[in-house]
């Protein structure tokens, strides 16, 4: 199973940061491969809470929170799978403070579909697009966290 993991640093105390992640339905108020977001549940946190999301590629995506530890990390699964070809991802976000700063950590697990026809697709261009929204996203993070700006 593929593994991906991105870091980056916000000059902005873990509680902050912990609030903007917390807010599970807003995502796209700061992620820029999220084009509109809302929940599907009463709940906007916790276990079991659930968010559908209109994407950048044109996608709809459903995702449910697996894992909540709160003021620290969540875990959230795509069931459905994305892009036609990934069979299951699971997103974890994590928030450590850090001196005068906070760090933002997500990894990314995630299974192919057609066995080594899916392997290859991984190798040549799926992994690619992985990295870079999960990279476009945390420096959207890091930008509306930073400047209160929503993305542009």
């Amino acid at each position: 199973m593929p593994r991906l993991t991105k870091r980056i640093s916000i000059n902005a105390s873990a509680d902050k940061v912990w609030g903007v992640l917390a807010d599970f339905g807003g995502v796209a108020k700061w992620a820029p491969t999220v084009v509109e977001s809302h929940l599907t549940t009463e709940a906007n946190g916790g276990v079991g809470a659930k968010r559908m999301l209109a994407v950048s590629t044109g996608e709809s995506v459903e995702e449910v929170v697996v894992e909540w530890n709160e003021g620290r990390s969540f875990t959230f699964q795509i069931p459905a799978g994305l892009a036609s070809v990934v069979k299951m991802l699971q997103e974890t976000w994590t928030v450590e403070p850090a001196l005068k700063e906070s760090v933002v950590a997500v990894t990314m697990d995630y299974t192919m579909k057609y066995g080594i026809i899916g392997t290859a697709l991984d190798s040549l261009m799926v992994g690619r697009a992985l990295r870079k929204m999960l990279a476009q996203n945390l420096a959207g993070l890091k930008h509306h966290i930073e400047t209160g700006e929503a993305k542009g």
